[in-house]
């Protein structure tokens, strides 16, 4: 593989995150790390490369047959993932952010939202020599995409919080409860 494939395909997985037809997957990374600042950067990174990591095993390995058959269950599930996420930070608050719960469940929610994408990546891949050449700098873009939406998520809630001397827990419950209301509303749009 060329250094302009190698590019090409970390490129690709960047645009993926930032793409405006993946808002779903923002607003996951948003409702991820709500209830999370500065501090906890080490929390935030392992969670957002335990979903990167999810999202890069089903685009390695999810069969096309089965992606296709499950594809409206799968659209369904990705805002059910941000649901969840939402619910984990109102129901368990600071003690939910560190630790293995939160990574095992971005890792997990990952594999749903890389279905989700497996169908492109499977026409990007196509024809290649090796689908882990393009796959592993696709992942890498996707991981520099989710950190930068991160970073200025986190500094917008940063100086949100601090322009209104806004407590922490409850920006929690206001970005989880909204995110928690719009994937509500984005699973009963996409019911299979």
């Amino acid at each position: 593989m060329n250094t302009d494939a190698i590019w090409l395909n970390a490129r690709l997985g960047f645009e993926h995150i930032l793409d405006p037809a993946g808002l779903d997957h923002v607003l996951f990374l948003m409702v991820l790390v709500a209830i999370m600042d500065f501090r906890d950067w080490k929390a935030v990174l392992w969670a957002v490369t335990a979903f990167t990591i999810g999202h890069s095993l089903t685009l390695a390995w999810a069969p096309a047959s089965f992606v296709e058959q499950w594809q409206g269950w799968i659209e369904w599930g990705i805002p059910f993932t941000i649901l969840m996420s939402g619910w984990l930070n109102i129901l368990r608050g600071e003690k939910g952010k560190n630790g293995s719960v939160r990574w095992l469940m971005a890792s997990l929610f990952g594999l749903i939202h890389g279905l989700g994408f497996g169908n492109y990546f499977r026409m990007l891949s196509a024809g290649s020599d090796s689908k882990w050449a393009d796959l592993v700098p696709f992942s890498l873009g996707i991981e520099s995409g989710q950190l930068l939406v991160v970073l200025a998520f986190m500094i917008l809630s940063w100086a949100f919080r601090n322009a209104f001397a806004i407590k922490l827990r409850d920006w929690n419950l206001v970005v989880s409860g909204m995110g928690t209301g719009i994937a509500f509303v984005w699973m009963l749009e996409r019911w299979p």
